[in-house]
């Protein structure tokens, strides 16, 4: 990949980072899950076309991924339990629903890139079960 490509990619894993805390800071207890999914599994695409990994193997990656989502969200149970609390606990549990949401997005869009680079240096493209491998060892 060229280095404007890895450029390309870190800005795009900013902006679903940035879509994340957006997300996050929803005052609905709850409101966040299914949205911020789907804008992981945007960027778990977005990561692999870039890097010209067969986005039709993508169903390994997302099981693997939807593994690992629903881990994550478990962390967020804290800002979810604030917003229950009427004023106050609302912000502050976005701030941190916004927070968690927008670092565990970015920290998986870097581990999908490592996991991208692993496959693409072996040759792996095409290859579902090394795939899978190098995505559960970087992330």
């Amino acid at each position: 990949m060229t280095t404007f490509n890895k450029v390309n990619v870190s800005s795009r894993i900013k902006y679903y980072a940035g879509t994340a805390a957006a997300i996050g800071a929803s005052p609905l207890p709850g409101s966040d899950a299914v949205l911020l999914t789907g804008v992981q599994t945007k960027m778990m695409y977005d990561i692999m076309k870039a890097y010209g990994i067969n986005v039709g193997i993508g169903a390994v990656i997302e099981e693997i991924l939807r593994a690992k989502v629903v881990s994550m969200l478990g962390k967020a149970v804290a800002g979810n339990i604030l917003k229950m609390i009427p004023g106050a606990g609302s912000f502050i549990g976005g701030a941190v629903n916004a927070a968690v949401a927008s670092s565990i997005t970015y920290a998986l869009g870097k581990g999908l890139c490592a996991a991208a680079e692993m496959i693409c240096d072996n040759g792996w493209n095409s290859n579902s079960d090394m795939i899978a491998y190098a995505v559960r060892r970087s992330i």
